[in-house]
């Protein structure tokens, strides 16, 4: 009986064990008696305080031993859902398989393999609550560390695959609903070292999108190495479609390679752009080469090449950084039709280029309802286009929120631009082959014409406005031009001054003398129309486009300065002749005054002094005010003359000192001798002058005309107020001028000898064109 209770005694916890470890065998060897639907089921009701419920319409458990405890556990559940609320509202999947392998070393089981994993038809709906606020960021940029958790380091996972079929996400700000594919898998058939993601996404507040992401890892994602390729395509709501390659490159998952090309086109504007950066979690270094097409009917395209953006951490709190930018941007410019022989002289631009530095504060982690500001500046590099050099910059500061689009940034913009012609000559030469040559004498001058706008602008106008500068340098052995002008640009840009510019100046003639070409009187002068002069609308034509209108205005003053008049020299007389402007000019007409000032002329054969001549510009010329005075000297008296009204119909008023009458003031004028001492002819030349004076049918041009030639014969009808005069310009020439009412008519005669003669004659009407005439007399005294 002893035996029997000392061998139970030693054998009943020998067989405890022996159960215990037969047990603990089946288990290994049979997991299923622990993992199964009725287990994992009690499991899941332990998650419901925590506020997750999950459930399952069927499930299935088996396992495959590959050995002694080395043990395969596969996992297949049908419509299993999974809600959170109030995020998850539901996550969903009709099919999820899982599989995990497990081996003993010694006591401790040991995780060998996880997957597959396919979790297929899963349906995902998300709502985030109204008040949930925008996290804030800890102002550092996140990289992905894509690397399997330490503790399946030597685990090897196979492929997954997971297929959401539908997405849905709600949101305060709207929705975005789509689809997703990821799959993963091995190149070396151990563990997952590719994972592929394909989706598509609607967004109301952007639009919708197909996109893929490619991924790769050297170390199958267990040392924080990885590269990935990333393509995104897709239609904004605004209209715009996108499209965009990116790739991705990090070592050690603290710096980011990345490698950006993109394409962006709504309706006629079209950008594509190719950004090589470096990234770090408190900087960016990235350079930028791209274009855009479309941007403006001024600016149909840019180009930027070799941009550098410095971008780092300022302010990690407050999500602020530093920015620097330096990039070459080239311009393209709407093409401006200029007249055929304007572009002789300037062709605009195709192309500007530009040197383009920014610097300033914006967000760091991009957030578009912050705050940007900074300054940015562009130097316009030199640019010929044909003789005109074009330089300058432009500097602007500016302040904005992204999110609000450019209409709601402001900008306070300085600007300077400067077009020079360096060597006039150089244009003299060129204009010579055109129709507008420059004429004699200006043909001789050199030197340079600068025109500059400088100023600012402001984001609160709908035109720029810019003060411009004209200045000249152009002098010859005797002629000077030199100019100091000042006024303003006026270039529309928004609205319905888009496409305008308007030109105001006003031109200082600061120190400048002309020099006449040598006029003399002995030979015939042409008559008729040069061929090579166009008229009316005749120079418009060399354009080759007559249709084409120009939205450009200009006004132009044309003033001297105070004491200096422009100096005019000519062989006629023994000075300069001193003028003083003040006139405008612009696309429709020539208004203002000039002033003749006192100097010494030759009159009726007799050194004179031009007291003053006024004159008061209109339209048509002829109406044009004058008012003027000579004194003619003599031994022992002065003539004066004055004279007032306009050119066509002055006053003149004759006077003497000691006082003479009229005939004899003009006797003495026309003839040097007094109205008694004169034959018939000359004496009814005088009368005739007198009445022709009198009743104001002599033109101011008539009179000086009379002035500066010795007189042969002057003749006036009263009734028809015709008058007419006959001068001597040379031993066998002579010109004979007349007029009467709208009529005028001026004529040459030549004697050839032998009683042979030549006659030209051009007459002209107010009301129709002129008419020119020539013959050829012979006469013969009896």
């Amino acid at each position: 009986m002893k035996k029997k209770a000392v061998i139970a005694l030693i054998s009943a916890p020998l067989l405890f064990l022996a159960m215990i470890f037969a047990l603990l065998i089946a288990v290994l060897n049979w997991p299923t008696i622990i993992i199964n639907p009725y287990s994992l089921s009690a499991l899941s009701k332990y998650l419901i305080p925590l506020g997750i419920h999950v459930g399952w319409s069927d499930m299935k458990v088996s396992t495959i031993s590959s050995g002694f405890l080395d043990e395969t556990v596969s996992i297949k559940v049908e419509n299993i859902c999974i809600k959170m609320k109030p995020e998850i509202e539901h996550g969903c999947f009709s099919d999820v398989g899982i599989s995990f392998r497990y081996e003993f070393k010694g006591m401790i089981p040991n995780l060998k393999e996880i997957g597959p994993l396919s979790m297929t038809g899963g349906d995902i709906y998300v709502v985030l609550a109204d008040d949930v606020e925008d996290e804030s960021t800890d102002g550092e940029i996140f990289i992905p560390d894509v690397r399997i958790p330490g503790y399946f380091s030597d685990v090897s996972i196979l492929p997954v695959r997971i297929s959401v079929e539908s997405t849905k996400v709600d949101y305060y700000g709207g929705s975005v609903s789509g689809s997703v594919d990821i799959n993963a898998d091995s190149s070396n058939q151990n563990t997952i070292d590719r994972i592929s993601l394909s989706f598509r996404l609607n967004s109301d507040a952007l639009g919708r999108f197909d996109g893929t992401i490619a991924a790769h890892s050297a170390s199958s994602f267990r040392k924080g190495d990885w590269s990935a390729s990333v393509n995104l395509s897709g239609n904004l709501d605004g209209g715009g479609i996108v499209s965009s390659s990116i790739d991705l490159s990090t070592d050690d998952g603290k710096e980011l390679g990345v490698e950006v090309n993109a394409d962006y086109s709504e309706g006629i504007l079209a950008a594509s752009s190719k950004i090589d950066a470096t990234i770090s979690s408190k900087s960016v270094n990235a350079l930028l080469n791209g274009n855009m097409k479309g941007v403006s009917d001024v600016i149909p395209e840019v180009r930027f090449s070799g941009c550098r953006l410095d971008f780092k951490s300022s302010d990690k709190s407050g999500n602020r950084g530093l920015f620097d930018f330096k990039c070459l941007t080239s311009a393209r410019l709407k093409r401006n039709k200029l007249p055929r022989d304007a572009e002789v002289i300037y062709r605009p631009p195709e192309d500007i280029d530009l040197d383009i530095s920014a610097n300033g504060e914006s967000f760091f982690i991009p957030d578009l309802d912050v705050i940007t500001k900074g300054s940015l500046s562009a130097v316009v590099r030199p640019h010929k286009g044909k003789l005109v050099y074009m330089s300058g910059h432009l500097s602007s500061a500016f302040e904005g929120v992204p999110s609000e689009g450019v209409k709601g940034w402001k900008f306070q913009t300085e600007a300077d631009l400067d077009f020079t012609i360096k060597n006039f000559a150089e244009l003299v030469s060129v204009l010579e082959k055109t129709s507008w040559p420059v004429p004699a004498p200006f043909n001789v001058l050199d030197g340079s014409v600068e025109f500059s706008v400088e100023g600012k602008m402001s984001s609160e106008s709908d035109k720029i406005i810019l003060p411009a500068k004209l200045r000249s340098r152009l002098e010859s052995a005797k002629q000077k031009i030199f100019l100091d002008s000042a006024g303003k640009l006026e270039i529309g840009f928004k609205g319905d001054a888009s496409g305008k510019a308007a030109l105001d100046m006003n031109v200082d003639f600061d120190d400048v003398q002309i020099q006449l070409p040598d006029l003399a009187l002995a030979s015939i002068p042409r008559l008729v129309p040069d061929s090579r002069i166009i008229t009316g609308g005749g120079l418009g034509n060399l354009s080759g486009d007559t249709s084409e209108s120009y939205d450009f205005e200009y006004s132009i003053s044309l003033r001297t300065v105070s004491g200096k008049p422009i100096r005019i020299l000519s062989n006629l007389t023994p000075e300069f002749i001193p003028i003083a402007l003040d006139m405008n000019t612009n696309d429709e007409r020539l208004s203002g005054s000039f002033k003749i000032e006192s100097f010494p002329v030759k009159l009726f054969s007799r050194s004179a002094n031009l007291d003053y001549l006024d004159i008061e510009l209109a339209d048509p010329s002829e109406k044009s005010v004058v008012k003027g005075k000579f004194v003619i000297p003599y031994i022992d008296m002065k003539i004066l003359v004055e004279i007032a009204g306009t050119i066509e119909q002055p006053s003149i008023v004759l006077a003497s000192e000691p006082p003479m009458s009229e005939g004899d003031i003009l006797s003495m004028l026309l003839y040097g001798e007094p109205l008694n001492d004169l034959d018939s002819d000359n004496a009814s030349s005088v009368s005739n002058t007198n009445m022709a004076i009198a009743e104001r049918s002599m033109a101011l041009t008539s009179f000086l005309l009379l002035a500066s030639t010795p007189i042969q014969s002057v003749a006036y009808n009263p009734d028809t107020k015709t008058f007419s005069a006959r001068v001597r310009l040379a031993n066998k020439t002579s010109l004979t001028v007349g007029s009467s009412g709208d009529q005028k008519e001026v004529g040459i005669k030549q004697r050839l000898g032998k009683g042979w003669s030549i006659t030209t004659n051009l007459e002209k009407h107010d009301t129709s064109p002129g008419a020119a005439s020539a013959y050829i007399e012979w006469s013969k005294r009896y």
